[in-house]
This record gives C-alpha cells, sequence and structure tokens, in this order.
C-alpha cells in the first residue's frame, strides 16, 4: 500500500527490511531463471533491490508494484550478461524458418524446478531470450530493443532455445 511506500523512501529500516523479506524470495526465484548458478543470482538479486530501493520515488503506482520490480530484476540480469557474460547471439538464419516446429510442447509439462534445471543449462543467449519470450512474456520486438539484437536473431533464439530444450527432456526420457 502507499503508506508502506511511502515508509520505504523515507528510508524507515524496518520498512525496507520488510520489503525485502517479502519479495526476495519471488525475485530470487527470477534471478536464478537468468543465471546459471546461485552465486550469479545472489549478484543479480543485489543488484536489484539496490536499483529497487533507489528508484522508489518513482514508482507511479499504474500497474503493480511487484510487476514494477520484476521489470527491474530482468533489468538487472539483462545487465549482468552484459557486464560479465559478453552473450554472444548467433546470427539469424532463414532456413530456420522454413522448418515448422512441429514437435509437441513437452516444455510445458514440466514442473517449474524441472524447467528451472532445464534453462540454466541453456547457452547465455537462448537462456536470456527463452526466459524474456516464454515466461517474461515480452515480444520479439522488444526482447530486439532491450538486447540490441535484431527481431530475427530473438526469433531465432528462442526457437533454438526450445529445441535445445527438447532435446535435454528427451535425452531425459
Amino acid at each position: 500500500n502507499n503508506a508502506f511506500i511511502e515508509k520505504c523512501i523515507a528510508r524507515d529500516y524496518k520498512a525496507l527490511q520488510t520489503l525485502y523479506e517479502y519479495f526476495s524470495g519471488r525475485l530470487y526465484g527470477i534471478c536464478l531463471r537468468y543465471t546459471k548458478d546461485t552465486d550469479d543470482a545472489q549478484d543479480v538479486l543485489h543488484d536489484s533491490f539496490i536499483k529497487v530501493f533507489e528508484n522508489l520515488k518513482n514508482f507511479r503506482g499504474s500497474g503493480s508494484f511487484d510487476g514494477w520490480m520484476r521489470r527491474i530484476v530482468v533489468n538487472e540480469a539483462i545487465n549482468f550478461y552484459r557486464r560479465k557474460k559478453k552473450v554472444q547471439f548467433s546470427d539469424y538464419d532463414a532456413v530456420e524458418f522454413s522448418i515448422q516446429d512441429h514437435t509437441p510442447d513437452i516444455i510445458s509439462k514440466l514442473s517449474n524446478k524441472e524447467l528451472l534445471e532445464l534453462v540454466q543449462r541453456l547457452p547465455d543467449g537462448y537462456q536470456l531470450v527463452f526466459n524474456l519470450y516464454a515466461i517474461e512474456g515480452y515480444k520479439h520486438r522488444e526482447i530486439a530493443d532491450m538486447l540490441e539484437i535484431t527481431e530475427n536473431t530473438s526469433k531465432t533464439q528462442y526457437l533454438k532455445a526450445k529445441r535445445r530444450l527438447q532435446e535435454y527432456i528427451a535425452q531425459q526420457a
């Protein structure tokens, strides 16, 4: 509520601690989807909360507070990759789109834990685009802008990620 957010903006320690305790678990789960291990996820979470605390005064209340914080976490995950990983995206391959993906969507039948473990095994570029498109719900145009790649590269990365996940699942069967 607004009174609670006002306390956080005023740097009320107890309110900030409550905010962290309430949201950190959920946001950590998002961080894990974008990183390869718990240390990197902790780094992204830490940087995200610094941004949240610094920018609380900019929260307008037009959308959900949870959604506002999720966007910060996603942006921090992207920044993490830019700083640390130097992600390489494979170039757009026109052949990719002539092949129809008729594989049943077995990915949707996985538990969250199973999906997380498989997504963490993806190459960095695949992992980023898969998370942004399939889980966060961004459009390929938005992903292209966020990652400074072409829309077709985003689509290709997503298709390749989905196929790789299906290969991982087939190997486990």
